[in-house]
């Protein structure tokens, strides 16, 4: 069965970054380097839901992140104009690391929480290295087990939720004497329309944003 080898898309980018963001997701769809397969997207610029999802909100946050000025909807990059670039500059984590081999690409709640006992130390022990200062579950309320699992191996509480952001429980704790925003919302591969609709890539967008200006007002 083929495997995928997440983390980060690019190790130097990532280190440099002026905020590091972890995504923590369910399964791959391909397997291989996941830093490779962004490099395709990135060259061909090919659409992928979950990665563009991800990018809107990545760039606003990595480039506004110091100055607390972040970009506006509109002027983000558009697919051809090289907004799967940032993603080099963050990381994603998936629980299960056996590529989906569902014909509509839909994972099992059943086989992530499998994945997630028999991969549990890996998992946190990547998410611990990776020492990003935004964590983000993409997880349905079914997997709660593994958020609060994952939440009390770095932190050492039970999950609670601060604040309700849209779609978005916002939490915050200390990891190893910094303050870390913990952010559960929907699969990122939810949010398919532009603008239109309940699950549209400028409501995770505008949501992931706010919640991101609450936890700089902490700092």
């Amino acid at each position: 069965m083929s495997i995928c080898n997440d983390g980060t898309l690019n190790i130097a980018e990532y280190r440099n970054a002026p905020v590091r963001i972890v995504w923590l997701l369910k399964e791959a769809l391909y397997g291989g380097n996941l830093s490779d397969q962004l490099e395709h997207s990135i060259k061909e610029t090919r659409y992928s839901p979950t990665w563009l999802t991800m990018a809107y909100p990545a760039y606003a946050v990595i480039n506004g992140w110091k100055s607390g000025v972040f970009t506006k909807w509109e002027d983000v990059p558009s697919l051809d104009k090289g907004v799967l670039k940032i993603l080099r500059q963050i990381a994603v984590v998936n629980v299960k690391k056996e590529v989906c081999v569902a014909k509509n690409g839909l994972s099992k709640d059943a086989e992530i929480r499998n994945a997630y006992k028999e991969n549990r130390e890996l998992v946190n022990r990547q998410i611990a290295d990776l020492d990003a200062d935004i964590i983000v579950f993409g997880y349905p309320n079914a997997l709660y087990r593994i958020v609060n699992d994952v939440f009390k191996t770095q932190t050492g509480k039970d999950y609670r939720s601060d604040k309700e952001i849209g779609d978005f429980s916002m939490t915050t704790e200390k990891v190893n004497g910094k303050r870390r925003l913990f952010l559960w919302g929907y699969h990122p591969s939810y949010y398919r329309s532009e603008e239109q609709g309940k699950y549209s890539k400028y409501k995770y967008f505008t949501t992931f944003i706010n919640a991101v200006k609450e936890f700089r007002k902490m700092q």
